[in-house]
């Protein structure tokens, strides 16, 4: 790589007075260096520590994820599968399993709410068959086919003939 550089009249250049010998104004222009540097060296040098350090960072960063796989596994992935299962067991008319709370963070918040919803869900259908079903007349229309297993459940006085 070329490089040029202009030399100046200065009182202090590397340690000595240019205006001593040079009968020229303080900062003109003396003359010019030219020089020509080789960055071969060191672009190689700077390819090898680039991959080096790359090299060092997936030897380093392996370890740490077997580290952390483990935790992250047993405090959030499990939590949330749990979880995700017991709202699939919900949304299907399954009222009656325990939603245990293991934590106190967010997903326990989300374990407590699941347990929550559940607990309010057996209390209104609990209400519907004590209340609403043993009247004298009852309608027992077909529930959407997503939805007809949980109605089924919950309407299955329907079959009988009401008294009265």
């Amino acid at each position: 790589m070329p490089k040029v550089r202009p030399t100046l009249a200065m009182r202090n250049s590397l340690g000595k007075d240019c205006l001593a010998c040079h009968q020229v104004p303080e900062n003109s222009v003396l003359g010019v260096v030219s020089m020509k540097v080789s960055l071969k060296q060191v672009n190689e040098e700077q390819a090898a520590q680039r991959w080096k350090s790359i090299l060092v960072a997936i030897i380093t960063a392996i370890p740490v994820l077997m580290l952390i796989y483990p935790f992250i596994r047993r405090v959030v992935t499990q939590p949330l599968e749990l979880g995700v299962k017991a709202a699939s067991d919900i949304a299907s008319g399954d009222l009656t399993q325990h939603i245990a709370v293991t934590s106190d963070n967010e997903i326990g918040q989300l374990q407590h709410s699941l347990a929550n919803m559940k607990d309010s869900l057996a209390q209104i259908v609990g209400k519907v068959r004590a209340g609403t079903l043993p009247a004298a007349t009852w309608t027992c229309r077909p529930a959407p086919s997503n939805r007809r297993k949980a109605w089924k459940k919950l309407l299955r006085p329907c079959s009988r003939s009401p008294k009265g």
